[in-house]
């Protein structure tokens, strides 16, 4: 699929087609990441950056729902005792 360079102020810009955008969950706003390998551009979406608290949390969710049986056995070992 070709696409056309536009100006966009100072730069020059390429717009995606809407079913690359659908396909790889992009939207107006989202951050990516642009490499350049044997004359080829590489586009990545970027999560965007995380607090070190807010990290904390999502490993602690990730580790809560890994363990989740052995958490629910240690929850009814103490309600019984």
């Amino acid at each position: 699929m070709e696409r056309k360079l536009i100006k966009v102020g100072d730069s020059i810009a390429v717009t995606i087609p809407k079913p690359f955008l659908n396909q790889l969950s992009l939207q107006a706003g989202d951050i990516v990441s642009l490499d350049e390998k044997n004359e080829q551009i590489h586009i990545e979406k970027k999560e965007p950056s995380r607090t070190e608290d807010e990290q904390f949390l999502l490993d602690i969710r990730k580790l809560m729902d890994e363990n989740k049986v052995a958490l629910d056995a240690l929850e009814k070992y103490d309600q019984e005792n």
